[in-house]
């Protein structure tokens, strides 16, 4: 019991200190020494403190605040991390990172414990201030499998476009593939303009590339060529795909709803 409680005050005391912006915190040796206090404590308490090891981190780290403490005179960050904290500098450097880009998207240590370590380390690699809310609230409503698929598939499209991904990203729809087509002239006028049609009715949405309304273009037309008992099921699935939204409908006959 008295373990547990240790930990809580620690905890508690990381979160004191790593409220509040790195330019403002107090740049003394009762500080430094706190920080370098919380740091080796924190590694002693789990994963999920990896955050506020982080904030300690980037805290003893900024305007060289560690050179303040007697071990830390005449050393540099490597260094001092590496021989003095007793920690990786790479892991180091990671968790400040994450700590770093975590207060800078807006988000709090209380939405971190909420969703996990785990899963918030993975979203924050891809998140953007734009969909960073749409990533927690899918790290909320998926297992944390299903939120590493998306977060691989944001760094595919990132690699594919170089350009982070304005929505969280379907995994099915992340690996792009070159597909070529021999044409005729007469096909391929037909073709661009349907896709001039296809453009001109799109207009508006986020994605317009020729590849996106050429999906469009075939959804339309298969949607009218399936068997009956399966084009609703069929084209809500293709709907929430192409449109990226959840649909539900209402099943009368059997008085459920489905989606």
């Amino acid at each position: 019991m008295g373990n547990v409680k240790a930990v809580g005050r620690v905890y508690e005391a990381a979160l004191e200190v790593c409220r509040g912006s790195l330019s403002r915190s107090p740049r003394t040796l009762e500080a430094a020494a706190q920080l370098r206090g919380l740091i080796v404590e924190l590694r002693d308490v789990g994963d999920g403190s990896a955050f506020l090891q982080g904030g300690c981190l980037a805290r003893l780290e900024y305007d060289r605040l560690y050179q303040r403490l007697p071990e830390g005179k005449g050393l540099d960050w490597p260094t001092f991390v590496e021989d003095v904290l007793g920690i990786g500098i790479r892991r180091a450097q990671y968790l400040a990172a994450i700590y770093t880009k975590a207060v800078a998207l807006g988000v709090t240590s209380e939405t971190i414990e909420e969703i996990g370590w785990s899963k918030m380390r993975e979203l924050l690699s891809v998140a953007t201030r734009e969909n960073v809310e749409r990533w927690i609230k899918t790290a909320r409503d998926e297992t944390h499998a299903m939120l590493t698929s998306r977060v691989r598939a944001a760094r595919q499209h990132r690699r594919d476009t170089g350009k982070d991904a304005r929505r969280v990203p379907d995994p099915d729809t992340a690996t792009t593939t070159r597909w070529g087509l021999l044409l005729n002239t007469a096909q391929r006028r037909n073709i661009e303009d349907a896709l001039r049609i296809a453009r001109e009715e799109a207009k508006g949405r986020d994605a317009c590339d020729d590849a996106s309304l050429l999906d469009l273009i075939a959804t339309d037309w298969r949607s009218n060529r399936l068997p009956r008992d399966r084009s609703l099921t069929w084209h809500l699935r293709q709907l929430s795909r192409v449109y990226q939204v959840r649909i539900g409908y209402e099943d009368d006959k059997r008085g459920r709803k489905r989606g």
